[in-house]
C-alpha cells in the first residue's frame, strides 16, 4: 500500500510539474512598469510590447467612418406640386384683370392687383403693354407653356449645392400627397433659378405662332412666376450618414509581444500615447493581469493532462503508464517547452534583423518537437506517442497566440516522426527520418502560409521560404537531438534498441564466461534466441529485446554449469545429492543470475528474463524422486521444488519462458518429425496456461496460436534430417585416400624425442 500511495505520489507531482511548466513557459510575464507619455511629449526611453495586445485605432476608424459617410447619398427634396400652384397662380391673375377691365376697374387699380398677385415690378411701359393686350389670353397660354417647359428642371437656390458629376443622391419627390425616392447620379437636371430664368428668355424666341408682344410679355410672367421646387436636405443627409455608422465596428491593431511601440527621443504621436495607455491596462487588468492569465494556463494544462493520461491509462492497452515513462514524457515535454520559448523569444528580434520578408513568427517552425516525437517512440511505442503529440501540440499552441494552425503543424510533424521510426537497429535511421520528417512538415508549413497570405494576416512582402526552411532545420536538428537525448534515458533504466545492440555482441564478458564455463548452456540459449525472436517477430513484440535477453537468460549457470544437465559429461552430480538439495542448487542459477546482472547493469528486460523464464513452474523431476524417498508418513512440500520467481508480465517474457521450456523438451525426442514437434509443443503451453504461468502475461490466445506455428517451424527446420552419405568403393587403392585412421605422426615424434631424452630431463 506503501508503495502504491508512492507511485501515485510521483506521478501526481509529474502531471503537476509539468502544468506548472506549460503555465511559466506560456505566459507573456511582465515586472516592469510601462511609462505612459502624453500626445505629442518626448519619449524618454524605448518602449516594447510585453505582451500581445490589441488596441482601437481611432484615427483609422474615423477616417473609415469618414469614408462611409462620403459614400452615402446627398437627400434633396422636389416639389412636384408647385408647378400647380404657379400655374393656379397665373390663371387667377389674368381672370381677374380681364373681370377688372369689364366691370369699369380703373387701369391703376387693375396693375396694381396683377403686380401684387405674380409678385411683379412692372414697369410703367409694361403696364402699359399690358393694358392694351387687354390681359389677352395669348399672354396667357405663352407664360403657362414656358413655365411649364422651365420647371421640368430641378431648379436648386445655390449653385454650390450642386452635387458633382458621379456622385450618387437621393431625390425625394412630393406630390398628390404622396412621396417617392429616387436615386440619380446625374446632376445635369439640376439648374439654379437664375439659369431657368435665363433658359425662358431663350424659349419666348421658339415660339413664332405668338405676336413679339405676347412673347415678351409671357415670358416676363414666366420668368418672374419662376420658383425654386429642389433643395438640399442637409438634416435628411446628416441623418442618413449618422445611421450609416452605427454599426461600423472599431478598427483593431494587433501589436505583438516585442515589438517596439516608441523610441527614446521621438515625439510621442497619438497612435502610440493610446498603445501605451492600452498596453498598461492590458497588463494590470483582467483577473489579476498576468498571474490570472498564468492560473487560468495552469488549470487548463492540468485538466488537459489528467484527462488524456485518464482515457489513455484505461482505454489504450498499450499506454506506457509506469512513474518511470510518465516522468520521463514530463521531463521530455518541458525539455520542448523550453526550447520553444527561447525561439518564440528570439523570432521578433531575428525577423527585424534579417527582414528580406521574414515573418515574426516564422522561427516558431524550428521548434524540435519531432525530436520528442522520435525519443518517445524509441523509448515506449506508438500509442504513448500519439497521446504525447497531441498533448504537446496544444501546449506550444498556448504560447503561440492560440493559433490552431499552429497546433495542426505540431502534431502533424509529432505524427510523422513518430510514423517514420520502427524498432530502429541503426542510427542512421533516425537521420534518415529527421530529414523525411522536415521536408514533410515542409510542405505542411507552406500550405499554412499560403493561408495566413490568403486571409491577409501577412503583408505582400511576405516570403513563406523562411517557415520551409525551418520546417526542414526542425527535422534535421531534432535527429541530432534525439540521439543526443537517448543516452540520457538510457541512463536511468530505459532499454533502447542501440543499447540491446551493444549487449548483443557476443564477446560480452558474462557471454564469454557462460560459452567457456557452461558451452551446453550457451548453444541452449543461442537456439532459445533464434526460436524466440522468429515468435516476436511474428506477433509485432520487440523481437531484438527477446533474442538478446535469450542470451542472458542463463547467465547463473555459468557458475555451477556440472549441475545442468546439457553442460555433464556422463557424471551427473544429483545421483549423490537429496532432491531438496538439488533443487535448491537449480533454484540458485535464477538468483545468481539476477546478482550477476545487476553486478554488470544489465537492462530490466534482461533482468525479467532471467527471473521469469521458469515463472512458479515445479521442478518436477525433483518432487518426484522426493516423493519416491519419502518414508511412510513423511510430508514433502511441493513448494520447496517451485522455482522462487516472477510469473511473466510482458509479452516477451512470455514468449522466453515458453521458448526455454520448448527447447529443452524436443531435446529428449527421438528423430522427431514436424508432428511430433507440433504436439510437444502444444503439450508444454497448454501445461503453462493450465500452471497459471500466464496469468499476469498480456499474450491472447490467438498470439499463443501464432507462437506455437512459429515454434513448429522453426524446431523442424533446426533439426532436419540430414542424408547418409555412402562409403567410398572398395576399388578405390587405400595409398589414394588420405584419413586420420592412422596414429598420429607428431605424437610419434614426441615419443622418439622422449625415448632419446636423459633420465634426469624425463624427471624434471
Amino acid at each position: 500500500m506503501k508503495i502504491l500511495q508512492q507511485v501515485w505520489f510521483r506521478k501526481m507531482a509529474s502531471t503537476a510539474l509539468l502544468a506548472l511548466s506549460v503555465a511559466l513557459l506560456t505566459t507573456h510575464f511582465t515586472f516592469q512598469q510601462t511609462p505612459i507619455f502624453e500626445s505629442g511629449a518626448i519619449a524618454s526611453q524605448d518602449v516594447e510590447a510585453s505582451i500581445d495586445f490589441e488596441y482601437i485605432d481611432d484615427a483609422a476608424w474615423q477616417e473609415r467612418k469618414i469614408e462611409v459617410q462620403s459614400a452615402q447619398p446627398l437627400v434633396f427634396d422636389l416639389d412636384l406640386t408647385k408647378i400647380v400652384t404657379l400655374e393656379h397662380r397665373i390663371n387667377k391673375a389674368f381672370e381677374r384683370a380681364r373681370e377688372g377691365v369689364s366691370t369699369g376697374m380703373e387701369s391703376s387699380t387693375i396693375q396694381q392687383r396683377f403686380a401684387e398677385q405674380l409678385g411683379l415690378r412692372l414697369s410703367d411701359s409694361d403696364a402699359q403693354q399690358f393694358e392694351t393686350s387687354g390681359w389677352s389670353v395669348d399672354v396667357q397660354q405663352v407664360a403657362l407653356r414656358m413655365l411649364e417647359e422651365s420647371m421640368q428642371f430641378y431648379i436648386i437656390d445655390v449653385a454650390s449645392e450642386i452635387p458633382a458629376t458621379g456622385q450618387l443622391f437621393e431625390v425625394h419627390r412630393r406630390f398628390d400627397g404622396q412621396a417617392d425616392v429616387v436615386s440619380l447620379d446625374d446632376p445635369r437636371n439640376i439648374r439654379t433659378l437664375a439659369e431657368v430664368q435665363q433658359y425662358v428668355s431663350v424659349l419666348a424666341s421658339n415660339l413664332p405662332s405668338f405676336s413679339e408682344s405676347s412673347r415678351y410679355l409671357g415670358a416676363m410672367v414666366a420668368r418672374e412666376s419662376l420658383k425654386v421646387n429642389f433643395s438640399y436636405n442637409h438634416a435628411k443627409t446628416e441623418q442618413v450618414r449618422a445611421e450609416s455608422v452605427e454599426g461600423l465596428e472599431p478598427i483593431y491593431r494587433h501589436v505583438n509581444r516585442g515589438q517596439s511601440i516608441v523610441r527614446k527621443g521621438d515625439r510621442v504621436d497619438e497612435t502610440q500615447a493610446q498603445m501605451l495607455l492600452v498596453l498598461e491596462r492590458e497588463e494590470q487588468g483582467g483577473i489579476g493581469g498576468y498571474w490570472g492569465e498564468f492560473v487560468a494556463r495552469f488549470g487548463l494544462a492540468l485538466f488537459l493532462i489528467v484527462s488524456l493520461y485518464v482515457f489513455a491509462d484505461n482505454y489504450i492497452r498499450k499506454f506506457a503508464s509506469t512513474v518511470r515513462d510518465i516522468e520521463a514524457m514530463s521531463v521530455l515535454s518541458m525539455f520542448i517547452l523550453l526550447c520553444a520559448k527561447l525561439l518564440m523569444m528570439a523570432a521578433l528580434p531575428l525577423s527585424e534583423m534579417v527582414g528580406l520578408g521574414m515573418s515574426q513568427t516564422a522561427l516558431w517552425y524550428a521548434v524540435p518537437l519531432p525530436a520528442g516525437a522520435m525519443v518517445m517512440r524509441i523509448l515506449t511505442n506508438s500509442e504513448t506517442t500519439l497521446i504525447w503529440a497531441i498533448g504537446m501540440s496544444l501546449f506550444l499552441a498556448f504560447g503561440m497566440e492560440q493559433d490552431v494552425f499552429m497546433a495542426c503543424f505540431f502534431l502533424i510533424a509529432g505524427v510523422m516522426a513518430a510514423a517514420s521510426l520502427t524498432h530502429t537497429r541503426d542510427r542512421m535511421n533516425v537521420l534518415r527520418s529527421g530529414l523525411q520528417t522536415g521536408l514533410l512538415t515542409a510542405a505542411v508549413a507552406l500550405l499554412n502560409t499560403y493561408f495566413q497570405l490568403d486571409t491577409g494576416a501577412v503583408n505582400d512582402s511576405y516570403l513563406p521560404l523562411w517557415e520551409v526552411s525551418f520546417a526542414i532545420v526542425s527535422g534535421v536538428v531534432s535527429a541530432f537531438l534525439t540521439l543526443g537525448l537517448l543516452p540520457l534515458f538510457e541512463s536511468i533504466g530505459f532499454v533502447t534498441d542501440y543499447k540491446m545492440l551493444e549487449l548483443a555482441n557476443l564477446n560480452h564478458p558474462l557471454l564469454r564466461q557462460l560459452f567457456v564455463r557452461a558451452p551446453g548452456t550457451y548453444h541452449h540459449s543461442m537456439t532459445m534466441a533464434q526460436l524466440s525472436e522468429a515468435a516476436a517477430e511474428a506477433i509485432g513484440a520487440n523481437a531484438l529485446h527477446a533474442k538478446v535477453a535469450c542470451y542472458y537468460h542463463d547467465i547463473g549457470k555459468s557458475l555451477q554449469p556440472h549441475y545442468f544437465i546439457e553442460n555433464q559429461r556422463g557424471v551427473n552430480p544429483h545421483d549423490n545429492l537429496e532432491p531438496h538439495q538439488s533443487a535448491r542448487v537449480i533454484q540458485t542459477h535464477v538468483i545468481d543470475g539476477i546478482a550477476m546482472a545487476k553486478q554488470h547493469n544489465l537492462p530490466q528486460p534482461i533482468m525479467d528474463a532471467i527471473e521469469m523464464h521458469h515463472g512458479t513452474s515445479l521442478m518436477k523431476y525433483f518432487y518426484i524422486r522426493a516423493l519416491e524417498n519419502a518414508v511412510e508418513g513423511e510430508v514433502v512440500d511441493e513448494n520447496d521444488f517451485r522455482y522462487n520467481a516472477r510469473r511473466p508480465n510482458t509479452r516477451e517474457a512470455g514468449i522466453i519462458f515458453l521458448a526455454d521450456r520448448v527447447e529443452a523438451a524436443c531435446r529428449t525426442l527421438k528423430e522427431p518429425s514436424q508432428e511430433d514437434f507440433a504436439q510437444m509443443i502444444s503439450q508444454l503451453v497448454n501445461s503453462a496456461i493450465t500452471e497459471g504461468q500466464f496469468e499476469e502475461c498480456p499474450l491472447t490466445l490467438r498470439e499463443l496460436y501464432i507462437i506455437m506455428d512459429v515454434f513448429t517451424t522453426t524446431m523442424t527446420n533446426m533439426y532436419h534430417h540430414r542424408i547418409e552419405y555412402p562409403k567410398m568403393p572398395s576399388e578405390v587403392p587405400s595409398s589414394a585416400v588420405i584419413t586420420l585412421e592412422a596414429a598420429n605422426p607428431l605424437l610419434q615424434d614426441v615419443e622418439e624425442k622422449s625415448d632419446s631424452m636423459p633420465l634426469d630431463t624425463e624427471q624434471g
